[in-house]
């Protein structure tokens, strides 16, 4: 997160974008924007979530009921990841976990995830905390998709693959 926290800092005034991430990247691009608003840095004009990880603890109910559905992201390794990313830090921490964050400040965002996914939980809430917070909040669930369905070859992933660019668009001019 500091490397992205850097990168932004450096890269400010020069470029004109947003941020977007994929597989647990999507948490990482949160706690990124929350550290710059943490430390009063310019924040980019969007965020663009792929199926973003918000909770580390799993609390989510859809980690048990979509467990089954789910051919990307098991629920054993939905146990299993976050003790590489946090090791010892509180998974309740708002930069490990931006579910439990204050929101407010954030750019606008898009959330996607597929309605067949494990992490339908951690978007949902995501979602409902942010426009809590202000936040101008784009999000669509995919019927029938799994995690990071985006990224697959599939008519899904086109579809999903253009909203991004003109919400991106729309965002940027």
């Amino acid at each position: 997160m500091q490397i992205c926290t850097r990168l932004h800092i450096s890269l400010k005034g020069e470029y004109r974008y947003g941020k977007s991430r994929k597989f647990t990247s999507g948490g990482l691009t949160l706690a990124t924007l929350l550290s710059l608003k943490d430390e009063d840095e310019a924040l980019p004009a969007l965020a663009v979530l792929l199926s973003p990880w918000t909770d580390m603890e799993g609390t989510g109910d859809s980690m048990e009921t979509r467990a089954d559905a789910d051919p990307w992201l098991s629920l054993d390794a939905s146990r299993a990841i976050p003790a590489l990313f946090i090791r010892d830090m509180d998974p309740r921490h708002p930069l490990v976990s931006p579910i439990y964050a204050d929101l407010s400040g954030l750019p606008s965002m898009l959330v996607h995830v597929g309605n067949d996914e494990i992490l339908l939980s951690d978007s949902a809430r995501l979602v409902d905390r942010a426009r809590a917070a202000g936040v101008e909040v784009t999000f669509k669930v995919w019927d029938e998709m799994w995690h990071v369905f985006q990224t697959f070859a599939i008519p899904e992933g086109q579809q999903a693959i253009d909203e991004i660019g003109d919400f991106v668009q729309k965002h940027l001019e």
